[in-house]
């Protein structure tokens, strides 16, 4: 039997210490399941998938926002991490990957509470804020209705003696894009205030699907306008890496959707054992490949690749596609996507 490869979300709480107006989870963002161990829980997934000759070669935490847990679980839980990244260090360098530390994706907004455990295994950090910052003062908002900059701004300070990968990305909407000049300030202001590593930025694009019809999405002309004025800001500076890298990383041919079938590497797993596709499918039926202590490891692959197949079947083939030379590229896109 050969060995296979998978990117694991781990999702240990789905409460939420903000309510941002356009969260795709919506009222979902509340723990259920606040006297279980979240770390058992993958601890037994991992164990399940290895019986299975099924190995993570990644294991990232998302939200719920990971930095809602009380210090001894999230402690505990980026150890464990930590050490099954040891244990099986030489099984995925010798199949071609990478091995990182311990990673959060986070709204940074009660990243302070954890600094301890961050420093203590060198955690690589992914934060998420609005740009421009009125924006974000806007709807990124505490389930209060009460800013969030000012805090999360100190927190990434505290980033600074740390020495790991710190990150941030941000999601654009039209409303985003219609201030572009302020965007690029703001990005000027953390390259040069923070120690966040702007050439890391990433750019996410926003769809009307998971703005609770707040927002809107740009139109393909807006985008290509939005990319080239990016161009136009930091190509030759000190951020012509990240603005002709990263930035964009979510439309190159490294990202998941260049997957024939991303039903074959990627999952999220939730802490009740629930599996999905990805955060896009978090939550969504045709998304949702069965649970880990339910259903055998062989009926969720099959499950994975059978609706992610079928969901990329909903929607005809394009004259388009077919005639686009970057076909080979992008394999007609995220299935979740195209279908909203």
């Amino acid at each position: 039997m050969n060995t296979k490869f998978i990117h694991l979300l781990y999702v240990p709480t789905m409460a939420c210490n903000m309510q941002c107006r356009y969260c795709y989870l919506e009222d979902n963002t509340v723990d259920t399941l606040k006297g279980e161990d979240c770390v058992e829980t993958l601890r037994y997934a991992i164990a399940k998938f290895r019986e299975a000759d099924v190995v993570p070669f990644n294991i990232s935490l998302h939200g719920g926002e990971v930095t809602t847990l009380s210090k001894q679980k999230f402690h505990d839980l980026i150890q464990y991490i930590s050490e099954y990244y040891q244990e099986n260090r030489e099984r995925i360098t010798n199949a071609g990957f990478r091995v990182g530390r311990p990673h959060i994706k986070t709204n940074l907004y009660g990243l302070d509470r954890h600094m301890e455990t961050i420093r203590e295994f060198k955690v690589s950090v992914s934060g998420s804020l609005d740009l421009p910052f009125a924006l974000h003062e806007k709807y990124r908002v505490t389930k209060n209705g009460e800013g969030t900059l000012d805090r999360i701004l100190e927190n990434i300070k505290l980033l600074e003696s740390v020495p790991n990968r710190k990150k941030v990305s941000a999601t654009i909407f039209k409303e985003h894009y219609e201030q572009i000049d302020q965007i690029i300030e703001d990005i000027r202001f953390l390259d040069q205030n923070t120690c966040l590593d702007m050439n890391d930025f990433n750019f996410m694009i926003g769809f009307d699907y998971n703005s609770c019809g707040l927002l809107h999405h740009m139109s393909e002309e807006e985008q290509l306008i939005f990319y080239r004025r990016m161009h136009e800001a930091f190509d030759g500076t000190n951020l012509d890496t990240g603005v002709n890298g990263s930035w964009f990383d979510e439309f190159g041919p490294e990202y998941c959707t260049n997957c024939d079938n991303c039903g074959e590497k990627f999952f999220l797993l939730e802490q009740n054992g629930d599996l999905y596709s990805c955060v896009r499918g978090q939550k969504k039926e045709d998304f949702y490949y069965g649970n880990i202590y339910r259903d055998t490891v062989e009926a969720i692959l099959k499950t994975a690749v059978r609706k992610i197949f079928q969901s990329h079947n909903q929607q005809p083939f394009s004259e388009t596609c077919a005639k686009c030379g970057y076909l080979y590229l992008c394999k007609t896109g995220c299935p979740f996507v195209k279908n909203v």
